[in-house]
């Protein structure tokens, strides 16, 4: 009779037990390493217990507007962790005294002491603003100042708007990475004349200005300009040895179709090159060898800068 009004104790046991393993397999899954933060996850970065390097936390908001996701997540870099194992990436005394948004940009002004920064803390404090910030819908950009005046850098030149493309992945080391101010050319609006943009970007030591260059050009315009090099183009190597630049790219080059005339990805690369102090010349090679021609363009003999093509 007992056997007919419930089910057997063992089947009763073994339900129990199942549903105890999947509880603890969900937990082990929801905190996985390196999982992709899921609704309402983002991640927020810090500086190590060593303050040399940045490193990031996984933080849930249920906040609904771009904005007060963004109100979250900078009041959380601020905060204090519990485990030791990270601080935050602003030196004491620093507060953000507003915030606003406009057309993707997050404005973020600072009070005075963020200015007292070390320059090289300063940086780090960049990337982790924009590692942080602009991976939230809708923030494409995060332009900083102090006490209402423009972020400037050690030359007096306002930082302007950044956005995590910026900085390359592997500046997490505050002692072994450098900002620098490119001078960049891409298309105008019908292709035929290049325009000049200058982009504050930071970079790893261990990688070369020109390298630095190139991968820029290869990430395209900020400023709504045209593309001078396909985006999926692969830079096999980019090297300068007595004043030559020689970029050797893969031989998807000699086939891309620009919306662009043929000596506008050529002069992109040889103006934003010459910009640099140590490069005069750029000899563009495709799979090792100058022996081709990109449409009419012979690449036989390195290239010297030309402003001809330049819109005045």
């Amino acid at each position: 009779m007992n056997r007919q009004r419930g089910k057997p104790v063992w089947v009763m046991f073994f339900a129990l037990t199942l549903a105890v393993l999947m509880i603890l397999l969900s937990g082990c899954t929801s905190g996985r390493k390196g999982e992709e933060p899921g609704a309402g996850d983002y991640y927020v970065w810090y500086l190590e217990s060593s303050g040399a390097e940045l490193t990031k936390k996984r933080f849930h908001t249920d906040a609904d507007t771009t904005e007060k996701v963004a109100a979250d997540l900078l009041e959380q870099m601020f905060a204090v962790q519990e485990d030791g194992g990270m601080q935050p990436v602003f030196q004491d005394g620093v507060s953000v005294s507003s915030a606003s948004m406009e057309k993707g940009v997050l404005s973020v002004d600072f009070n005075k002491r963020y200015n007292s920064m070390d320059p090289s803390r300063e940086v780090l404090c960049r990337v982790a603003l924009a590692k942080t910030l602009t991976a939230v819908e809708g923030i494409d950009y995060v332009l900083v100042s102090c006490d209402g005046q423009p972020l400037q850098d050690r030359s007096g030149n306002a930082v302007g708007a950044f956005s995590a493309s910026d900085f390359v992945d592997s500046i997490t080391n505050v002692n072994s990475y450098e900002r620098v101010t490119l001078k960049l050319y891409f298309a105008n609006s019908d292709g035929t004349q290049l325009v000049q943009e200058e982009r504050d970007a930071v970079h790893n030591i261990g990688t070369s200005q020109a390298r630095l260059v190139v991968d820029q050009l290869l990430a395209g315009s900020e400023n709504g300009n045209g593309d001078v090099l396909p985006r999926d183009l692969k830079v096999l190597n980019v090297t300068v040895t007595n004043g030559t630049c020689y970029v050797n790219l893969d031989s998807a080059f000699l086939n891309s179709t620009l919306n662009a005339a043929d000596y506008i990805p050529v002069y992109a690369l040889v103006n934003s090159l010459t910009e640099l102090k140590t490069v005069t010349k750029v000899q563009i090679m495709v799979g090792g060898s100058a022996d081709v021609t990109y449409h009419s363009i012979s690449f036989a003999e390195p290239f010297t800068r030309n402003d001809e093509y330049v819109q005045k």
